[in-house]
């Protein structure tokens, strides 16, 4: 298929980068951001990490677009850079398509010669590690178990989840809706400090859906890539690329939603590796909730379905420890092993694995999805493990599962300029696409995949797969200046104010961009839409009536553009 591309740009990022080396540097330690103060980042100066530097409670740290934070490596790994942002911390990362900002190790620094994609740029400095309130499966709804990964002064900074999730229903209505701030256009970079080895590149633990997560990147961790641990956060546009372990973590009780996900992998000769590796993680499988993600829009490429299969397992999709949720619409394809295993063992405290959520209650779904191009080759039996029950539920026509060739533009794992992967417009990946959940999160698209057919990569431009100096998509790849997106954010200061039966909304947006509102339940259905339709630019107001609406906790959110904003109503 002929597609007109035109060349692609240099990334933004690298001449930022280069831009710094004259920029004033600011050495970053756990003293510099007190508890309860606003701090900023500006991209007029480079930040150093050293050690654990944490947003504590009642502190708000904003990061402005275009700025680069290097994070310093240690021969001890007391010492190793890592950002944790505690419960009622706040961080406000709000970067662009044409200036992310970037979290990358004190190495890449000075002319940015990209690191090499091999063992040797993993774990150079920790990561970003996020605590927020939002549920979680352990004993009493707290969960401090990190601290035996990370040794730190104050164990609170690493506590996530809240005891009212179990004893309160008010509480736990709030807390699904907390907020650890807003991440976007966030590229995290050689991450996983080698012996700390629960430490993600990007992980997520007890975050509500009251933080915004979008145009997110981990490139090259020595452990998993992005996790989610317990928590109602949901995340669109998502990159996972090079890591040593999974490149996409789900468990704890995770309940939250994806869509737009890439990941792609290459070989490590001492990991095990999945796409996306779903699973409960408590131990007590009593404790609520279960992990129950919902994930649309996935694309998956493994290590290479020619790659050895003798050094480890590497599926597309592993679901143990009666883990549920969704995973549909989806293309997997390149795992030297199969395609998905769910587990189906006996022991003492799990007589079903997550077998049962898939054949018995059906609380696992596996379904729209393309699967190709697998180690054990591209029959049934080999692209799902010979377990009978998953083969059988693979050909089930019902969940219009397919095994055929997506036709991805390209396959590459290094910089060599050859991938692309976006699938073939006239082939399987515009058809069978399945009906996304309602509730207004999910964008009902007309393909399987991370990426639209027909359109510029949405990853291009702004991701560590783009360097100029060695990029890992095609050159002929559309950059992202193409799309005549505005790389300002379209609104700003919005507040939700008044009690009552009514709501007071006032928001400055910079063009113009449409307004709706959404009330949703304690448990997260969508209870009404107020759409203010097409506003201009300028500052607006709007008044919600919750006159009609029955007593009960809510949560009211407003999205304006790329500004999301929820606050909780309690309706006597």
């Amino acid at each position: 298929m002929f597609r007109k591309r035109s060349a692609i740009l240099g990334v933004l990022a690298t001449a930022a980068l280069a831009a710094q080396v004259s920029a004033a540097r600011i050495d970053v330690t756990n003293a510099s951001i007190a508890a309860g103060v606003t701090v900023s980042w500006t991209n007029t100066n480079t930040y150093v990490l050293h050690g654990k530097v944490v947003v504590k409670a009642g502190s708000r740290l904003n990061i402005q677009a275009g700025t680069t934070i290097y994070g310093a490596g240690a021969s001890v790994s007391d010492s190793v850079a890592i950002l944790i942002v505690a419960r009622d911390g706040r961080v406000y990362a709000t970067g662009t398509a044409a200036q992310p900002i970037i979290f990358t190790s004190i190495l890449d620094t000075g002319s940015h010669q990209p690191l090499a994609i091999s063992d040797n740029s993993r774990g150079l400095w920790g990561g970003i590690n996020v605590f927020g309130r939002a549920p979680c499966n352990t004993a009493g709804g707290v969960d401090n178990s990190y601290s035996s990964d990370i040794t730190i002064t104050d164990t609170s900074w690493i506590t996530f989840g809240d005891s009212g999730n179990v004893t309160s229903a008010t509480t736990l209505a709030k807390n699904m809706y907390d907020t650890s701030g807003v991440f976007e256009y966030v590229s995290v970079r050689y991450t996983g400090a080698a012996d700390m080895s629960e430490i993600k590149g990007l992980m997520f633990c007890g975050v509500g859906a009251g933080t915004v997560v979008d145009h997110c990147e981990v490139f090259m961790c020595n452990e998993d890539g992005i996790n989610f641990t317990g928590g109602t956060v949901n995340a669109k546009y998502l990159i996972s690329a090079f890591q040593a372990g999974d490149a996409l973590m789900l468990q704890g009780g995770y309940t939250g939603n994806l869509q737009y996900v890439f990941a792609i992998q290459t070989v490590i000769t001492s990991s095990t590796k999945n796409g996306a590796m779903s699973k409960w993680e408590s131990g007590d499988f009593s404790y609520a909730p279960i992990t129950n993600a919902k994930v649309y829009n996935a694309t998956f490429i493994g290590t290479g379905a020619n790659n050895p299969d003798t050094w480890k397992y590497n599926y597309g999709l592993y679901i143990k420890d009666r883990a549920a949720g969704t995973f549909a619409n989806s293309i997997l394809t390149q795992c030297s092993h199969y395609g998905a295993y769910v587990e189906d063992y006996l022991d003492a405290g799990d007589s079903t694995g997550s077998r049962y959520h898939l054949v018995n209650d059906s609380t696992l779904k596996i379904k729209n999805d393309i699967f190709w191009g697998f180690g054990k080759g591209n029959l049934t039996d080999s692209i799902f493990e010979g377990l009978p029950f998953l083969k059988n539920y693979a050909v089930t026509p019902a969940f219009d599962n397919d095994t055929m060739d997506p036709g991805l533009d390209g396959l590459g794992w290094a910089r060599t300029g050859l991938l692309d992967p976006r699938p073939s417009a006239t082939g399987p990946a515009t058809k069978n696409v399945g009906t996304v959940p309602a509730g207004g999160f999910f964008d009902q698209t007309t393909y399987r995949g991370a990426f639209d057919p027909s359109a510029p990569l949405w990853a291009a431009g702004w991701s560590a797969l783009n360097d100029a100096k060695g990029s890992v998509f095609t050159t002929g790849a559309t950059p992202i200046a193409s799309q005549n997106l505005i790389s300002a954010k379209t609104a700003s200061s919005m507040k939700i104010m008044g009690q009552g039966d009514t709501r007071l909304i006032s928001w400055n947006q910079q063009y113009a961009a449409r307004m709706t509102v959404k009330l949703f339940s304690a448990n997260g259905k969508l209870i009404r839409a107020f759409d203010n339709g097409n506003q201009s630019a300028g500052v607006h107001t709007a008044s919600i009536s919750l006159r009609d609406i029955p007593s009960g906790v809510y949560v009211l959110q407003a999205n304006c553009a790329d500004l999301v904003k929820s606050s909780l109503v309690e309706k006597n």
